[in-house]
């Protein structure tokens, strides 16, 4: 059984104190550097970051735990994606887990992962593409092969077709999953507003992503597959009906009277 408090599981180095002389009573601030998972953009898939930046905020927004994400720059001005890392005591990384022990452990989050996959079409949700320790917590990572994928082919057709594709394969659907929890996931999913799902979008393009008009595609895109969510999601096991046991009706002997 998980601890009722989880355990931090970011590492912090070479704090530095920050003092503000205007105000003494201050809570203690620091500047400190901390381990980070990155990811280097990619020239073959170049809208990789984009997906990782739009999924992480919409993933959020629909009230999936995610780990915080940022586009970063190196000293020699390459792009990444950065999240921090998650590990346990000694920075020793969050071992592998199978997608069964992740998914009884974590019904519900696995219940919106995946609906939220079927929605943004991440193709490639794995057992390894969830953090998860039942001392730390459970984080969704990886969503660069999303949308139109890292690649960006489906650019090139039209979103409103292309949304009519269900998602073909999701490892955690062959787990057994409340379907209660799927519709509740859904109807998650089909109230978030145009401007929520806008808001990703425009920080991708300003943040030089993606352009204006793949921006307006995977617009039309995400709120095309919103309102269809329900035929998107792939079929999954249900879980075991309590077996009933019928009751036995005991005849009390003539002699007891």
């Amino acid at each position: 059984m998980a601890p009722r408090k989880l355990r931090p599981g970011l590492r912090l180095d070479e704090l530095t104190r920050i003092d503000d002389p205007d105000d003494p009573d201050a809570p203690e601030t620091y500047w400190g550097r901390a381990w980070m998972h990155v990811k280097k953009h990619d020239s073959d898939n170049p809208y990789l970051i984009a997906n990782e930046l739009i999924c992480c905020r919409l993933a959020a927004a629909v009230g999936l735990p995610v780990l915080p994400g940022e586009v970063a720059r190196d000293q020699d001005g390459a792009t990444y994606w950065a999240v921090p890392g998650v590990g346990s005591e000694g920075g020793i990384p969050v071992p592998p887990v199978s997608a069964h022990d992740i998914a009884l452990a974590q019904m519900q989050v696995v219940a919106g992962m995946i609906v939220f996959d079927s929605w943004v079409n991440n193709t490639r949700r794995r057992a390894d593409n969830v953090v998860y320790d039942e001392r730390l917590g459970v984080w969704l990572v990886d969503h660069e092969y999303s949308l139109a994928q890292p690649h960006g082919r489906a650019f090139t057709e039209k979103p409103d077709d292309e949304a009519l594709a269900p998602l073909g394969w999701h490892e955690f659907a062959d787990e057994a999953i409340d379907k209660d929890l799927l519709r509740f996931w859904e109807q998650r999913v089909r109230t978030l507003s145009a401007h929520v799902i806008g808001r990703p979008l425009l920080e991708a393009n300003q943040r030089g992503l993606i352009t204006q008009k793949q921006q307006s595609w995977l617009a039309k895109y995400l709120l095309a597959r919103r309102d269809r969510i329900v035929s998107l999601v792939p079929s999954v096991n249900a879980p075991p009906e309590p077996e009933f046991t019928r009751p036995v009706l005991r005849l009390v002997p003539d002699t007891l009277f």
